[in-house]
């Protein structure tokens, strides 16, 4: 059972953050011009301590002018969620009050500026007595009067204390319920930070631009600041796999300025075999026209042993995987039909062949025109070449057997001789025709040789 100085602290880390002189009604704010992020810082660091005075002296009156309206508040137990001023201030009155006085120890409040000024966000570890807590909260300035809108209080055990609670199964998230709604303004950052449940690099890479982001883990000194100390814990958080799982409702609303979104949930972290359960707050910046996570708190409650163990059943998804490089582009396949009619499916798609030229038609050689005719394209792929027709005695030209036959030559007339003789010239086809030979003409026989026969 937590003391009343554990409540005390909680709330008392809760109010931290905020601060005022005077009361004033809590209208609603306007949108005012920028003002110096610097100057913003240093009027909420300048107050811290005044806050932190309050509490020691158990002086709740004044705590009301400190205060939003509508206040929510995480606090370090599985039932501490309060979403209102009043409701603060109620529970703040039991375990706060003149008598009950102890200094609260901080180890040095870090303001960081939201856009334009009028937002911020305030880390601190405080000590109550030994009892070391971890804060986290958010504020809005309007009018020159800077109120708390929302704050988580966590405990902050050793490493050694949370591994042993682990053990036995004693961890829950904290402020598992909360009547606090979400904004409607919130709804795209809300969907942003569940993307990073189970990509958790996200996160990283929102941290790691701000530059002074920060990071408060659920154990003591588990505290990253700026891009150095974020990319190496971020580096091997992804390298192990975290991922997270919601295990209860989202709480997320909007500064006076919306210029910062704050969001919390209870959720189950997966590191290897390890489950442990958390709540998370964290809070993103409008930067230009972008949403930035800058800063991440996550906390834990402990309870009796066996409390956590049906969070052990909870399974995140499983860590995002790098999207694969694209591969090489290949050429669309298209069927390709052999002889017989089948498809090569694995076969390329070459390019049709060019047709070869058609061969020129056969002329005759006495000269006749109609005795040439085309050769049609031959059905085979390949062409065989086609034999020159060759002359045989009866001078009839053979033609191979793939290409067409061509007409008959005419056969040349013979010559007459110019006496009897029976000697005809016969043209080849392919040669040139001959000239007739001459034929010489006997000489009479003279007389004498008459006489001597």
């Amino acid at each position: 059972m937590r003391t009343a100085w554990g409540w005390r602290a909680w709330l008392a880390a809760a109010l931290v953050a905020g601060c005022g002189a005077t009361a004033k009604p809590t209208a609603a704010p306007t949108q005012e011009p920028d003002i110096d992020p610097d100057e913003a810082v240093t009027h909420a660091k300048g107050l811290v301590t005044e806050v932190y005075e309050s509490i020691g002296h158990g002086d709740t009156d004044s705590l009301m002018t400190l205060l939003s309206e509508k206040l929510v508040v995480f606090g370090p137990r599985r039932g501490d969620a309060l979403a209102s001023r009043q409701d603060t201030i109620v529970a703040l009155g039991k375990v706060v009050d003149a008598n009950n006085k102890r200094p609260v120890m901080s180890a040095g409040v870090a303001v960081m500026a939201g856009p334009g000024g009028h937002s911020a966000v305030a880390v601190d570890a405080i000590d109550t007595g030994g009892h070391a807590m971890s804060v986290l909260a958010v504020l809005s300035n309007s009018d020159d009067m800077w109120l708390v809108g929302a704050a988580s209080v966590a405990d902050a055990p050793s490493a050694a204390m949370l591994k042993k609670e682990l053990a036995r199964d004693a961890v829950v998230p904290p402020a598992m319920t909360s009547s606090a709604a979400v904004a409607d303004a919130a709804k795209p950052v809300v969907e942003q930070w569940r993307r990073g449940l189970a990509a958790q690099a996200e996160w990283g890479a929102d941290l790691t631009t701000v530059a002074n982001g920060v990071f408060v883990g659920p154990d003591a000194g588990d505290v990253a600041r700026g891009k150095r100390e974020l990319k190496k814990l971020w580096k091997a958080r992804v390298d192990a796999g975290v991922r997270e799982v919601v295990v209860g409702d989202v709480t997320a609303q909007t500064t006076a300025d919306g210029r910062m979104v704050w969001l919390s949930a209870p959720v189950v972290r997966k590191t290897g075999a390890e489950s442990l359960p958390l709540r998370v707050f964290a809070v993103y910046a409008l930067r230009g026209d972008a949403w930035k996570l800058c800063a991440l708190q996550e906390a834990v409650a402990i309870e009796g042993p066996g409390a956590g163990a049906k969070f052990r059943k909870m399974m995140p998804a499983s860590p995002a995987e790098p999207a694969p490089a694209a591969p090489a582009k290949k050429m669309k396949k298209k069927p390709v039909e052999d002889d017989g009619g089948a498809v090569a499916d694995d076969a390329p798609v070459a390019k049709p062949a060019k047709a070869k030229p058609r061969p020129k038609p056969v002329a005759s050689d006495d000269g006749d025109d109609d005795d040439a005719k085309p050769v049609a394209k031959p059905a085979q792929p390949a062409k065989k070449k086609v034999k020159k027709p060759i002359a045989d005695d009866d001078a009839t030209a053979t033609a191979d057997d793939d290409a067409p036959k061509p007409k008959p030559k005419k056969k040349a007339k013979p010559k007459p001789a110019d006496d009897d003789d029976d000697n005809v010239a016969v043209a080849d086809d392919d040669a040139p025709k001959p000239k007739p030979k001459k034929v010489a003409k006997k000489k009479p026989a003279s007389d004498d040789d008459d006489d001597g026969n």
